[in-house]
């Protein structure tokens, strides 16, 4: 069961995008690519990140088109995942084997320079874009919540990827964009979405197996209450 929420397009072009090699920051989170799959066809992929032990962040757009994910982490290792959460502010969560963590930054302003991460049109490497809060409070749709814009470049592929500060801690989330604006789902958002479905899947205590059963329970709480 999940909310399917419009994508937003990311729209900036192909040429010209401020892209550079990802420089590593001490408390950057692991940035992983994420295929999606319709039984055995692929339908796209797009970049998540690890928030936590046993789960990767993503947006939930990226998750709608599929039923089942190949991961990659940085180390070249993969992982199939079937199943996981979602919530009507494109957020998506993913199962997973690998440990990890994650600081966030709920105290950023307008003005403070940030970096998106991802692997725009599934470039083979992770890519970084440097850029500057623009809007604290980005109303892409009416009827959807306020978003952060950022004057940086992303493009397909960069969905789910985490925007973070010069020290590597999480600010927000790309969901899509407008030209050279691209718009982030807020870290206070992400980090209640993620301490959502920790606290559900330690309540049905099955962390080991996470992708069965229970997770459908997770996901239908999870959709419930976000």
């Amino acid at each position: 069961m999940r909310y399917v929420l419009p994508s937003v397009a990311i729209l900036s072009a192909a040429i010209g995008l401020a892209l550079i090699i990802s420089p590593l920051m001490v408390n950057e989170p692991e940035v992983v690519k994420i295929y999606a799959y319709w039984d055995n066809e692929e339908m796209g992929m797009g970049t998540g990140f690890i928030c936590g032990d046993k789960m990767v962040m993503t947006a939930a757009h990226v998750l709608n088109i599929g039923n089942n994910f190949r991961v990659e982490y940085a180390d070249g290792e993969t992982e199939w995942i079937t199943g996981g959460a979602v919530s009507f502010f494109d957020i998506g969560i993913l199962p997973v084997s690998r440990k990890g963590s994650v600081n966030w930054d709920l105290h950023y302003e307008a003005g403070d320079t940030v970096y998106t991460k991802g692997f725009p049109y599934n470039n083979p490497v992770l890519w970084t874009s440097k850029g500057i809060i623009s809007s604290l409070e980005f109303k892409a749709l009416p009827f959807w919540m306020s978003v952060i814009g950022v004057d940086a470049d992303a493009a397909p592929g960069n969905s789910g990827g985490p925007l973070v500060n010069e020290k590597g801690q999480v600010v927000g989330m790309v969901v899509g964009g407008n030209g050279n604006i691209v718009l982030c789902v807020p870290a206070s958002r992400l980090k209640e979405f993620a301490d959502t479905y920790r606290e559900i899947c330690t309540e049905i205590e099955n962390e080991k197996d996470i992708s069965t059963s229970n997770d459908q329970e997770a996901r239908q709480a999870l959709v419930g209450n976000n």
